[in-house]
């Protein structure tokens, strides 16, 4: 009698097992097709990181022409700095800036800046 009644325990419990698992796969299912819209931008994102990083460099670092600093003290400087982005010329970020940053300060900034040549 104690032998029929673990048996029936066991069936139920494979049942149970199988329902469970039939419902966690369900949920996971039906919540992956709200993941879809984030992938599809990711994967965009992803493609468009890897192509700026395969872009070649205008700067040649084995050229060997332009000055050598003979001695570097480790201070920027910028007097009277004005400057919008070029895509953005109604938005102007910066002007009359006049910034120094001594050796060995940290000086947080909101906008990281890129002058090209």
């Amino acid at each position: 009698m104690l032998i029929t009644f673990f048996k029936h325990l066991t069936i139920h419990f494979l049942i149970f097992q199988v329902f469970f698992t039939l419902t966690m796969a369900a949920i996971a299912i039906s919540q992956s097709g709200f993941m879809a819209p984030g992938a599809s931008k990711a994967k965009s994102s992803v493609t468009s990181i890897f192509a700026i990083l395969d872009q070649k460099s205008r700067i040649d670092p084995s050229d060997e022409c332009g000055m050598t600093l003979q001695e570097v003290k480790g201070e920027i400087e910028f007097h009277h700095v004005t400057f919008k982005y070029p895509t953005r010329p109604n938005v102007l970020l910066f002007r009359d800036l006049s910034l120094t940053i001594h050796a060995g300060e940290v000086t947080p900034t909101d906008t990281l800046v890129c002058f090209d040549a």
